[in-house]
């Protein structure tokens, strides 16, 4: 499944515009699968997992490699790049789980009422098993009491090696 690919292969099988539940979990560019995705299809669910190691308001995510494979914290998308995804296309965060958003479609769903800081702070920052869960987050946990420069610096220096293979802004 790439972006270029996706809406063709669900028209192929049979996928109406609208269906119920998306779950997208790829581990590398699945931003730009939902982003081309959400143009032509409206899904009244979706749960999608996040690089929940980079918290807002820090916007990134991987771009396509079609020789993409998965390395150490380097993957996906942040909780704000997929804010303003969903901003685009009409859809709520209605909360996260960790590392898995879900997402309906405002109309189905209402506007956001939380702030994306918010829904990440409860739904991941301050969980209380989050260190235990997640251990091997530990060497990013620094990024939660950094600034948002700070925390652009950190991140390019900690993905030095992926230069280019992705996009990363306030």
């Amino acid at each position: 499944m790439t972006p270029k690919t996706v809406t063709r292969l669900l028209r192929e099988h049979g996928v109406g515009r609208e269906f119920d539940v998306l779950s997208l979990d790829i581990d590398s560019y699945d931003y730009l699968v939902l982003d081309v995705l959400l143009k032509d299809f409206r899904p009244r669910l979706v749960v999608t997992e996040i690089n929940e190691k980079i918290p807002p308001p820090v916007r990134f995510h991987v771009e396509y490699d079609p020789h993409f494979r998965l390395r150490h914290h380097f993957y996906g998308y942040s909780i704000q790049s997929l804010a303003e995804l969903c901003a685009r296309h009409g859809y709520t965060i209605l909360e996260l789980e960790y590392n898995n958003a879900f997402l309906a479609p405002k109309e189905i769903a209402g506007a956001q009422v939380e702030g994306v800081a918010e829904i990440y702070r409860r739904g991941y920052l301050e969980r209380p098993d989050r260190r235990k869960k997640f251990s091997s987050n530990l060497d990013v946990d620094i990024l939660h009491s950094l600034g948002p420069a700070e925390a652009i610096d950190f991140i390019e220096r900690f993905f030095a090696r992926h230069r280019g293979k992705y996009e990363l802004s306030l």
